[in-house]
């Protein structure tokens, strides 16, 4: 990777130069030598909007700001928050569910976020002249992973299609695989594309047989969440490594949220911690690429994997009914913000109770 340009000294107006406002363009200072560089002026707050990694190479702790670990940093946050832990603890893990994950090519397996996973590979015709892509890994961390899926047991089978700019026959033939594996038997409730395949401003060659081969699938009851369909109730907020006591007090919108079409919306939505964690460093085996920005991408299979859980304890419970359980499982942060409380979630599923009901009996 080209080593981004600052000066010897660093300061925090080079830091922000360098922070993208979207994923595949935010790679900060990962997998580069600075070690002969000053980062001591810098401020721990511009130090929080700068992605690095675990192959990012530092200088020695007096030239980095007073309280900056970067190695303690990423191994402090490569994690899920207190309550997706503790549900872990007690087995509620999504063991038993299936889950289709529809993605770009993954050379991921070998990652330690991957070790004993159950993932079942599909490579779709046309993706087999693609790239290899971090997109799939990241999605599957947030999803299985070992220190940060939301649920690390869940079965995956994951289609990998091509990542061309209209991959969207690899994408309806992977639909009609699993409509096939669910019409034979097979128990799969949910499917995750974390790109947008109802979006009408960028139509694609095969988005009318698509759609309509989801709508065929919700009558099975497997329901295909994309960036449409999880931002219809859902929506990414970031903390950042300050907030070591991960309170949600310390929760932000996403940033890119202070635009349209999203102003005024995103207190109304359930929102779901995007940056301020870590995500697999592509290309390495056991490497992490700290997250300082908010995306739909890695909050879809968050919103996945609690529905798995969700399924775990309670087999019958629809779609709609989770999102509605959500709804009724959040805590407000002081700022307004609607936040999963994953541990009421899953309580409410057992239980199936109103929300007063709900609150009271914690």
């Amino acid at each position: 990777m080209k080593k981004p340009d600052l000066p010897k000294v660093v300061t925090d107006e080079s830091i922000l130069a360098l922070c993208g406002e979207y994923m595949f363009d935010n790679w900060g200072i990962c997998y580069v030598d600075y070690s002969e560089y000053d980062f001591s002026n810098c401020s721990l707050e511009a130090m929080t909007k700068l992605c690095f990694s675990s192959s990012t190479k530092w200088p020695t702790l007096d030239k980095l700001p007073k309280g900056f670990n970067p190695q303690e940093i990423l191994k402090q946050f490569t994690t899920t928050n207190e309550g997706v832990k503790n549900l872990h603890n007690h087995g509620i893990n999504g063991e038993g569910i299936a889950i289709a994950v529809i993605d770009n090519r993954f050379q991921g397996e070998n990652h330690i976020e991957f070790v004993n996973a159950n993932l079942i590979k599909y490579t779709l015709s046309n993706a087999e002249i693609g790239d290899y892509h971090f997109h799939m890994e990241d999605v599957l961390a947030k999803l299985c992973g070992k220190n940060l899926g939301i649920a690390p047991k869940s079965k995956i089978l994951y289609y990998e299609v091509s990542d061309e700019e209209d991959c969207s026959l690899d994408v309806l033939n992977a639909l009609k695989n699993i409509k096939t594996r669910i019409l034979n038997g097979e128990k799969i409730r949910i499917i995750n594309y974390s790109y947008s395949l109802t979006d009408d401003d960028n139509p694609f060659i095969y988005q009318q047989e698509c759609i309509k081969l989801v709508e065929e699938l919700k009558q099975l009851n497997c329901e295909l969440v994309d960036s449409t369909r999880f931002g219809e109730q859902f929506f990414c907020c970031g903390t950042n490594f300050l907030n070591a006591k991960d309170e949600i007090d310390d929760y932000n919108p996403a940033s890119f949220a202070k635009g349209k079409p999203y102003e005024n919306k995103v207190k109304d939505k359930i929102n779901i911690l995007c940056s301020g964690r870590t995500i697999p460093e592509f290309c390495t085996i056991n490497g992490y690429k700290y997250e300082s920005i908010d995306c739909f991408s890695w909050t879809i299979p968050q919103v996945v994997g609690y529905y798995a859980l969700c399924l775990q304890v309670n087999p019958n419970l629809t779609f709609k009914e989770f999102t509605e359980l959500c709804q009724k499982s959040c805590d407000i942060s002081s700022s307004g913000l609607n936040v999963l409380n994953a541990e009421r979630l899953i309580k409410c599923a057992k239980e199936q109770i109103s929300t007063e009901e709900c609150v009271k009996n914690l």
